[in-house]
């Protein structure tokens, strides 16, 4: 997912790129913030860990589909 956000080159729009680059900034910081989360989870109760770990992979999951949705963003798109 890092590698995806890392890898993206944007629109060649200048003001359509500046749009998806923000927002893949916002997503490296949302994936950066749900690894933070789970490395401060303490590890004695496994209720914990097991919601951590569910918190994380739903955080994860938008950040995946928000990922398929950058190189549309700020297209525009014809409706019929």
């Amino acid at each position: 997912m890092l590698r995806g956000l890392g890898d993206f080159v944007g629109s060649t729009s200048p003001e359509v790129k500046a749009l998806q680059q923000k927002e893949r900034d916002v997503l490296r910081a949302a994936v950066g913030d749900a690894m933070d989360k789970l490395a401060s989870v303490e590890w004695k109760d496994p209720t914990d860990v097991r919601r951590a770990l569910d918190q994380c992979a739903a955080d994860l999951d938008r950040v995946e589909k928000a990922l398929e949705r950058l190189p549309g963003l700020g297209m525009v798109t014809e409706k019929r």
